[in-house]
């Protein structure tokens, strides 16, 4: 699951940071004073760049907080889990209308992000395969899915209930993968691991909002 796979890129991260910080110590006590404040600010810009990388998405970047007084860096978390759509709005700072179920698929988890702009995703699960709707601001992304790849086939279609908003759909061997579309002033995404067909993708338009 992508859930599980960022917080596990985050305990890697963490790990990585703490091997540094240890390396720097010992390179302190086997040479002069020069070559200690050399490798100490070696040590310091992996750590910055390391943090730099973020998460893939639409801003998905981490924070670091440096405690003064063991040495470590502590990686926060640039999401919530919320328990409910309400909850996920008053993090977010706004709301989003989302199908209860997807077919067979039902809503595992919520997150809303409090990156900026901030974001809410809904990811629902049958066995191995996903489906994740996404809303933000419009800040003119054109695509939040966080999915990036590249495909054979792209298309367009009328927003259901929208004359004047196109979606654009993402897939290959006429199966949809990815959906993109803005309303008023906010982007849409939705992403099926094992894509969807026409109906569903309309479907899924009709009831996000």
């Amino acid at each position: 699951m992508r859930r599980l796979a960022v917080l596990a890129l985050g305990c890697v991260l963490a790990l990585t940071i703490g091997a540094c910080g240890s390396t720097a110590g010992d390179a302190e006590v086997g040479s002069d004073a020069g070559s200690a404040v050399e490798q100490t600010q070696t040590t310091d810009d992996a750590v910055d760049d390391d943090a730099s990388e973020g998460l893939s998405g639409v801003s998905a970047s981490a924070t670091d907080d440096e405690d003064a007084d063991d040495g470590f860096t502590q990686l926060a978390t640039p999401f919530v889990e919320c328990a409910n759509m309400q909850e996920a709005a008053d993090v977010a700072g706004f709301g989003m209308d989302c199908p209860e179920s997807i077919g067979a698929f039902s809503i595992d988890y919520i997150l809303a992000y409090t990156t900026d702009p901030s974001l809410i995703e809904v990811t629902y699960t049958k066995g191995d395969d996903e489906y994740a709707l996404r809303k933000a601001p419009d800040d003119g992304t054109a695509d939040i899915s966080g999915v990036y790849e590249t495909w054979g086939q792209t298309s367009t279609f009328e927003h259901p209930t929208h004359d004047d908003v196109e979606v654009t759909a993402y897939g290959t061997d006429d199966l949809i993968y990815v959906l993109n579309w803005t309303v008023d002033d906010y982007t849409f995404s939705a992403w099926a691991s094992a894509g969807m067909d026409e109906d569903t993708a309309t479907t899924i338009v009709s009831q996000t909002f």
